[in-house]
């Protein structure tokens, strides 16, 4: 063992008295996040998976680290990544990490993949003391290195809950989040492994230049709200929930539904507070939201969420917007491809006049 990783378990076993044994009692079971990692000289793609319970052991976390100045952007090979499974053992307000690695494409031990797991630690840690504070920029000073790193926290993002991480006197980001979300259902853990850093070159290499023709308005109904669409759009076939889509070229570009979640009450109840029902339901779609780009309005009668997203390496542009009324609460959901819009900008300002459509407002 060289001295380097000596020195990173000697690190671990010094600091694992500093975290409460209650650590992870905020987390889901199946919660994942992938970060951009630009603090050292090796860049890394991060990845974390945290499960509450899997075979007969609990807390158990999923770290793989991506180096990404051998990953060539289309698929991993030897030496490009390193995959450990990773055992939490709380204990008296101790915790013990025992692991084993479980993917190994020809690399050493790589003590970046061990720093990797105190990362995760320290971060679910900073949360924990801040989680009833307000979201924003929180410091963090490190005297050994004598630098000041600004936090950035959002409650609605999965695990610790950390957006960004900055230089204080630095804008730059070193560390960022790319994407994440919940995995309900067991079988889903694989799909961790197709998780992969998408190269900026790829997302939206295809151009689609289309303007939209004007053509008669017509009365839509969905789920007890009413609004005008025009004859480009066209009622999709799915029974679970009411929507229209917008082809172009047999080739979706835009879609919005409305949907009847249940009663507030019921909600409440189990989530006790809407922004908590609503940082579920969007951490649940998995699909490749891009997290960094989360944009959350909370107001009286609801809550309001912008986001990117990536849908065969194009980039859309989407908004989820939870409202109630009365006892009831809906979520109209739009999404439209980013090059359809700015192409098209006025026609969709216009579909935005209909009084049950606030979108891009």
């Amino acid at each position: 063992m060289n001295k380097k990783i000596l020195y990173l378990i000697l690190f671990i076993l010094f600091n694992l008295s500093i975290y409460s044994n209650d650590l992870f009692e905020n987390l889901n079971n199946g919660e994942y996040a992938c970060y951009y990692d630009f603090r050292q000289k090796n860049p890394y793609y991060v990845q974390y998976l945290y499960l509450k319970k899997f075979g007969e052991s609990e807390n158990v976390l999923w770290v793989r680290s991506i180096n990404l100045n051998k990953y060539n952007g289309k698929k991993l090979g030897v030496g490009d990544h390193i995959m450990y499974q990773v055992f939490l053992i709380e204990k008296a307000g101790i915790i013990d990490i025992k692991g084993h690695k479980v993917l190994d494409y020809g690399l050493d031990d790589s003590p970046e993949t061990y720093q990797h797991v105190i990362d995760f630690l320290n971060q679910i840690n900073f949360y924990k003391k801040r989680m009833n504070k307000n979201d924003g920029e929180y410091e963090d000073y490190w005297p050994e290195y004598k630098r000041t790193y600004l936090h950035k926290l959002n409650k609605y993002l999965p695990l610790s809950r950390l957006e960004s991480t900055r230089l204080k006197d630095n804008n730059s980001k070193l560390y960022f989040i790319d994407r994440g979300g919940i995995f309900k259902k067991n079988e889903d853990l694989n799909k961790f492994y197709d998780f992969l850093p998408v190269a900026k070159n790829i997302i939206n290499a295809r151009k689609i230049d289309y303007k939209i023709p004007q053509v008669n308005l017509f009365e839509v109904k969905l789920n007890d709200f009413s609004f005008n669409l025009d004859g480009n759009w066209s009622k999709t076939d799915d029974s679970n929930t009411a929507s229209y889509i917008l082809k172009i070229n047999n080739e979706t570009l835009a879609r919005t539904s409305i949907e009847k979640l249940g009663s507030l009450n019921d909600i409440n109840s189990k989530y006790i507070e809407l922004s908590n029902f609503a940082r579920y339901y969007i951490l649940t779609e998995n699909s490749y939201k891009m997290l960094h780009s989360l944009n959350i309005e909370e107001k009286e009668d609801g809550i309001l969420i912008r986001y990117l997203l990536v849908e065969n390496d194009l980039l859309f542009q989407g908004q989820k917007r939870f409202e109630v009324r009365g006892n009831d609460l809906y979520i109209h959901s739009f999404l439209v491809n980013e090059q359809i819009l700015r192409n098209n900008i006025i026609y969709f300002e216009n579909l935005s006049k209909n009084k049950n459509l606030k979108f891009f407002k």
